[in-house]
């Protein structure tokens, strides 16, 4: 038999950005950045998580960019490619939904590839 000695509470909390220190609303972090270290690495089995704001991880996305091997940066103009595809099929199919992850992740990889030469 089970008594309930104390009934549950609902649990309420807050994100703040780990950068800034700023509040976000209600709906929580725009940017979560997970980081998970592998074996061969100095910090094996480690991970760290971060909530962060799109002006927060600005920096990083930049370093990101500045880093980024030229193989992987065909990759990303591939998966662009493929992903304007997907994109004109969700138009198509009148699903806004996938239309604007499609854009979000164009915008991205599109920020990763940077300007046009």
């Amino acid at each position: 038999m089970k008594k309930i000695i104390k009934p549950k509470q609902h649990e309420q909390a807050v994100y703040f950005s780990d950068f800034t220190g700023q509040p976000f609303d209600q709906f929580g972090p725009p940017v979560t950045l997970k980081l998970e270290f592998n074996y061969g690495s100095e910090y094996d089995q480690s991970h760290i998580t971060l909530h962060l704001s799109d002006k927060d991880v600005a920096p990083i996305l930049d370093l990101i960019q500045s880093k980024l091997n030229p193989d992987f940066k065909k990759s990303l103009e591939e998966d662009l490619d493929k992903n304007i595809d997907n994109m004109h099929d969700a138009l198509d199919a009148r699903d806004p939904l996938m239309c604007e992850y499609y854009i979000s992740c164009n915008n991205l990889f599109k920020r990763l590839l940077g300007p046009k030469d």
